[in-house]
């Protein structure tokens, strides 16, 4: 190509392609854009080896191949930044789809490598790998377990100066409660997070972009937008991804699109579907990443009132959207055409697209609210009344289940959790400082007949205070049963026996989202059948029955010296409490005293 025509294809550029904020007519490029076509990337790139093994997976039908013993070779001797890629590669392609026979085989063999070796990269593996195994196999009732495993071993790696598995793993427990819904635990660890990246740098914690990406995107979902957009805009970057697998700087221009689109601001909405299009980030699933920001461009020319161009659009990226095996993603791009044909006076053309669609466990449930409300838009232009207020009600019907999934509530419960004890620091101060204030007020010798008297009492109630200690630790130490209140038939012996067992072996108590309804599934037995067994046999409700179990794993913690790091927090925590608040009044309710004062007081236990 010669000057004159370069010079124009720079002008055509320059004039139709916008910056930040500035408004223009996106048709041209839209018209004329190609789907863009990527040699093959995987991320087993930087280990030479052939690969020396190979496992199938079913959902995606396919084979997947690797090399586990020099990917922990080079871990070992060469350091963890030099097989980045592939460790995130093995983990989450490889390990999470292996059987219980194979996993449970790497997990000996990075074990015997990690005593050959004596590194530290290497043992860390050797620790993670099987909370990573356990944690892509847990059920609903161990799933709080395989957290909390992860969070003891975030707290070691964090005693031991190591930031980077600190982080990682801070990271990893707040990811995968969010995916599962735990989104009350997802928050608090996201602002644990947070908080621990504000004080690195990038240089410190190579993925700190990412990780603000991912708390970012979180809040994003919730539409708190006064969190979300800043963390989404630190991390953005213009030097290009860590790894393969690092989509953290697409995946937030897209989000930043989506939020600047909800406010009716195109201009900034366009500017960043398009630094998506023109970005150099050659990672995974970088094909999709085009047609999300192909289609979100042709999206935001629908709210512009232009249907002719954006049609095109969708019609060019609906097949590669399938290819790709992005079936949301599709299926929000059918609804769309849908929409154009609607708004082209094609009804016709739109309810053939609308009959094919049909909402599965993939689709969003954003997906279904439009899904419903471009059918009573057809059956309105049909004057179908009937039909149409049926599907207005289920678009209300859906866009409720949306609402009550991504209830802002969930963040406020959340950061009270994690920031109530500051709160009840604070407040004590004040309180002290104002007792502080009126005793400096009272004459000496008031002053000195009020401690005297204190100090008897005092005397008298820590004396009281350690026999309740002393008690509280021989009830929880004690295993013995009580007897039935009132005479209880086999039946509810049985199913006591049945649920005594579950609570032993399992101590599915320390799940704090435990309730009749789950131990109903659990043992497949009503709800109702399980109260009434507790209230025959023990006396008590099940929420007390519940909580009797979580004060004695309680008591036990807190009478361990190697747990007095532990804030009580943290053991209510790991006793299954869901709040601080519970813990200390039903441990009081329980003992006599509070968990303070009972850890205060605990040295009596071991005195002869």
């Amino acid at each position: 190509m010669n000057k004159v025509g370069i010079l124009f294809l720079l002008f055509l550029c320059y004039f139709f392609l916008p910056v930040k904020g500035q408004a223009i007519d996106l048709s041209l490029f839209l018209d004329t854009v190609q789907i863009r076509h990527y040699a093959p990337m995987r991320s087993m790139t930087r280990i030479k080896v052939a690969p020396s093994d190979s496992i199938y997976v079913d959902k995606y039908g396919e084979m997947r191949y690797y090399n586990s013993d020099t990917l922990f070779h080079y871990l070992a001797t060469r350091g963890y930044h030099t097989v980045e890629d592939e460790l995130y590669y093995y983990y989450y392609d490889i390990v999470s789809y292996m059987s219980d026979v194979r996993a449970a085989a790497e997990i000996r063999k990075v074990r015997q490598m990690a005593l050959r070796y004596n590194n530290p990269e290497i043992t860390y593996a050797a620790e993670f790998l099987p909370l990573l195994v356990n944690l892509s196999r847990a059920d609903s009732t161990r799933f709080d377990a395989a957290m909390d495993d992860l969070y003891r071993l975030a707290r070691k790696v964090a005693a031991e100066g190591n930031t980077r598995e600190e982080i990682f793993l801070l990271r990893l427990i707040f990811n995968e409660s969010y995916l599962s819904g735990h989104y009350a635990r997802a928050f608090r660890f996201a602002r644990l997070a947070a908080a621990r990246l504000d004080q690195l740098t990038d240089e410190e914690f190579f993925d700190r972009k990412a990780t603000y990406f991912m708390i970012g995107n979180a809040y994003h979902a919730f539409r708190d937008y006064d969190r979300s957009i800043p963390y989404l805009k630190k991390s953005l970057r213009d030097d290009g991804p860590r790894h393969m697998a690092d989509r953290a700087n697409l995946r937030a221009r897209h989000s930043l699109a989506e939020y600047y689109a909800s406010i009716g601001d195109l201009e900034q909405s366009d500017y960043y579907f398009l630094s998506m299009w023109n970005s150099p980030d050659q990672v995974k699933m970088r094909p999709v990443y085009d047609l999300i920001a192909l289609t979100g461009l042709a999206g935001n020319e629908m709210k512009r009132g232009r249907f002719d161009v954006p049609l095109r659009i969708f019609k060019l990226c609906l097949p590669a959207l399938k290819e790709e095996k992005a079936s949301s993603l599709s299926t929000a791009v059918e609804l769309k055409m849908a929409e154009c044909y609607l708004e082209k006076d094609d009804p016709g053309a739109a309810y053939a697209i609308l009959d094919s669609v049909h909402m599965n466990p993939d689709s969003a449930d954003e997906n279904s609210c439009y899904y419903y409300s471009l059918l009573n838009r057809y059956y309105a232009h049909r004057g179908d009344a009937l039909k149409a207020r049926c599907y207005l009600d289920s678009m209300m019907t859906a866009f409720r289940r949306y609402e009550d999934k991504y209830n802002t509530l969930i963040i406020l419960r959340a950061e009270q959790e994690l920031f109530e004890s500051e709160n009840a620091r604070k407040e004590l101060q004040v309180k002290s400082f104002r007792h502080v204030s009126v005793v400096m007020g009272v004459t000496a010798g008031i002053i000195l007949i009020a401690l005297i008297i204190i100090s008897i009492l005092y005397r008298k109630k820590h004396q009281a205070y350690r026999k309740l200690a002393s008690r509280s630790r021989e009830w929880a130490e004690s295993t013995s049963r009580v007897a039935p209140v009132v005479p209880a038939d086999n039946i509810d012996v049985s199913l006591m026996e049945s649920i005594n067992r579950l609570f032993e072996d399992e101590q599915i108590y320390l799940n704090a989202d435990l309730n009749l309804e789950t131990l109903s599934k659990r043992l497949g037995v009503h709800r109702n059948l399980i109260s009434k067994a507790i209230n025959t046999v023990y006396g008590k409700s099940f929420s007390s029955f519940v909580n009797e179990c979580r004060v004695r794993q309680a008591i036990l913690l807190l009478s361990d010296p190697a747990n007095d790091s532990l804030s009580f927090e943290a053991i209510a925590f790991d006793a299954g409490f869901a709040t601080r608040q519970t813990f200390y009044r039903v441990f009081k309710a329980q003992t006599g005293i509070n968990p303070a004062t009972y850890r205060k007081n605990r040295e009596a236990q071991t005195e002869p």
